[in-house]
């Protein structure tokens, strides 16, 4: 979809979403709630070319993000970061699976 579409759309989902989930959600942004993630662990990923989602949009996430924040960005052009061919098994993509794992290990195993 061209970039000017996108946009054209904007206003129009912010009033399904505020209509669907209340005026309190008007203000409700993924840049501002991860600050309110606090001492809790925080995983955000993101791939270098996704594309539906720029990369621009993960950058100003992780300017908010609290210092302990993992942080994984997937080289390639992945929207589910998960590779295309494991979609509907992400067990078999390696290297997000044991990117996941790890964090919970670390954070909540054993």
């Amino acid at each position: 979809m061209p970039k000017v579409f996108a946009y054209m759309q904007k206003p129009f989902m912010k009033l399904h979403t505020t209509l669907k989930y209340g005026f309190e959600s008007f203000y409700i942004s993924p840049k501002v709630q991860i600050k309110n993630s606090g001492e809790r662990p925080v995983m955000i990923m993101h791939s270098s070319e996704d594309p539906e989602v720029p990369f621009s949009n993960f950058e100003r996430i992780i300017k908010n993000a609290p210092e302990h924040a993992e942080i994984w960005i997937r080289e390639g052009y992945h929207h589910f970061i998960v590779e295309r061919d494991n979609l509907l098994n992400p067990e078999n993509d390696k290297a997000y699976s044991e990117r996941i794992l790890h964090f919970l290990n670390s954070h909540f195993g054993n």
